[in-house]
């Protein structure tokens, strides 16, 4: 299998405002089950302490685990202050009791398919409890009532037929997009091709499968799936 080639088309949107809101201004989430929080200095430890477990991090971009505390408070220096203002993560912590059994959110405002995506890790101690599906449902609640600007996107070519027709996508493989056309915003999730219990959170959350992509990985490739959600119609 050859990787996926990338077609892209330029697009009118819309985009969370940036700068984010600072830190000291997210008020943090209470779900049922979790707290919500901005990311912490003081989170240096726990979250060094989910980045040693091979388990959680052979399904993050990295694939391995942080070898060392350094490497794990560079990561966390990319979501504090100054630093927040491009990034809009967040602690994700067991309401019960107050521990950390998380991180999620969007670090990547522009992907490969031109559009920002989210993301999230969990402590192997919660899986199989919905945890991750509460967070991701509160999350993009959070995304979608960030205040909004126009935006000119690079998207990739099929998100952008999708961000037209909605569920009708793959049912019009014969539509044209014009550069320059006005599309609805969307959110990505990735999954990999055997991470059925994330394909299944992001469903539940309405996201779409929207395509399959092959990429390189190490020596060989992978497929990945790609699923999309769209910004609510006022």
């Amino acid at each position: 299998m050859e990787p996926t080639k990338i077609v892209r088309i330029r697009v009118k949107t819309t985009l969370p405002r940036v700068p984010y809101p600072p830190a000291e201004e997210r008020h943090p989430v209470i779900t049922e089950r979790l707290i919500i929080r901005p990311l912490a200095q003081s989170d240096l430890d726990a979250l060094h302490a989910l980045r040693r477990i091979e388990a959680v991090m052979v399904r993050t971009s990295q694939g391995a685990v942080d070898p060392d505390i350094e490497t794990t408070k560079q990561k966390l220096d990319l979501y504090l202050p100054p630093n927040d203002k491009d990034t809009y993560n967040f602690a994700i912590c067991e309401r019960a009791t107050g521990n950390l059994v998380g991180i999620g959110g969007s670090h990547i405002r522009q992907d490969h398919f031109g559009w920002p995506v989210v993301g999230y890790v969990f402590h192997p101690s919660i899986w199989g409890k919905g945890y991750a599906t509460e967070f991701v449902k509160a999350f993009m609640e959070m995304w979608w009532s960030l205040p909004r600007a126009e935006a000119d996107v690079d998207a990739e070519a099929g998100s952008v037929k999708a961000a037209v027709i909605g569920d009708e996508y793959g049912s019009r493989p014969e539509l044209e997009v014009e550069e320059g056309a006005h599309v609805r915003e969307m959110m990505i999730g990735v999954t990999q091709e055997d991470n059925l219990a994330s394909a299944k959170i992001l469903t539940k959350c309405d996201f779409k499968r929207l395509e399959d992509w092959i990429v390189k990985s190490g020596d060989g490739v992978e497929r990945l799936y790609v699923f999309s959600c769209q910004r609510p119609i006022a």
